[in-house]
């Protein structure tokens, strides 16, 4: 027999509703009004009852991307200065991930029941109304046991990563939340430096060494630039970079105080050409060229 229950609660007095949901999903609805919850009893009147269920022996407990849930639970214990309650949890997010031929993940409960469960039987459903998640949770559950000819214990025994011990979860969850006020630098992420960037640091620490260099005599029909192009590979740029050594030249990175422009190929030559204000003054020199015509 399937028993239904739903549990509304009161989130407390100086609790209010995360709204920004909204902006995620504008299309959410709240399962009540919020003066229905705030009518209802909080957390502490219902904490035994959800601790017998959760901790009993018999109770095999199903969710979908169950880690927010846990720690929800955890926190509202907390909150009350209530025992933690401790269980084991099956994650039917991971268990579908096992499951799927090409182990693509579904974003949502909703898109997994999606592939594989009743659509009639959906269009009646909420999704993020408790009851209604609970009542897909089983159905996706379901829909994978009979196409599998599996019992829920041959699925649990199939997927050993899908179960969460609570205790654990939580225990590891403070352990890391601590460690990264201690020690921050072991959760950064390295930064992603794309090419073109590192090209334009290693231009830009290039060109400015010239900078005072090209108010003096020695300057003169001397200064050279370059298109864009050259700076989104790095041998590339290299190679303009030694030959602007090689021959004594003056680095820029402002077209009007060049004398050269070095650009790519003729391709690249007609786009500089088309974004000029006014007609270059200097000589356009194509990169292939570089070497004999400076």
């Amino acid at each position: 027999n399937i028993k239904e229950i739903s549990i509304p609660m009161n989130p407390g007095k100086n609790c209010v509703f995360d709204k920004s949901i909204f902006k995620r999903d504008p299309s959410f609805k709240w399962a009540f009004s919020y003066d229905y919850y705030y009518n209802c009893p909080e957390f502490p009147k219902y904490y035994n009852e959800i601790k017998k269920l959760m901790e009993d022996e018999d109770t095999i407990i199903f969710g979908y991307a169950v880690d927010n849930d846990i720690r929800y639970l955890f926190d509202s214990c907390k909150r009350y200065n209530l025992k933690e309650i401790k269980y084991n949890v099956y994650d039917l997010k991971i268990i579908k991930r096992e499951y799927s031929e090409d182990r693509q993940e579904v974003r949502g409960l909703q898109g997994a029941c999606l592939e594989l469960c009743d659509f009639k039987e959906l269009m009646s459903l909420t999704a993020h109304l408790a009851k209604d998640d609970a009542k897909m949770t089983m159905m996706l559950l379901k829909a994978m046991c009979e196409n599998l000819s599996f019992t829920v214990n041959d699925m649990i025994d199939l997927c050993p990563n899908a179960r969460f011990d609570s205790k654990e979860y939580i225990d590891g969850f403070l352990f890391r939340k601590d460690d990264k006020v201690l020690h921050p630098e072991k959760y950064r992420r390295p930064s992603k430096t794309h090419p073109k960037d590192e090209c334009q640091v290693l231009w830009g620490e290039f060109y400015k060494q010239y900078v005072d260099v090209k108010e003096t005599e020695d300057a003169v029909g001397k200064i050279v630039t370059i298109s864009s192009k050259l700076k989104e590979n790095m041998n590339i740029l290299n190679i303009v970079i030694d030959s602007i050594k090689q021959k004594s030249l003056i680095a820029s990175d402002k077209l009007g105080d060049s004398n050269f422009l070095v650009v790519l190929d003729e391709s690249d030559k007609l786009r500089m050409e088309s974004i000029f204000k006014y007609p270059y003054t200097g000589k356009i020199v194509l990169l292939n060229d570089f070497a004999d015509a400076c």
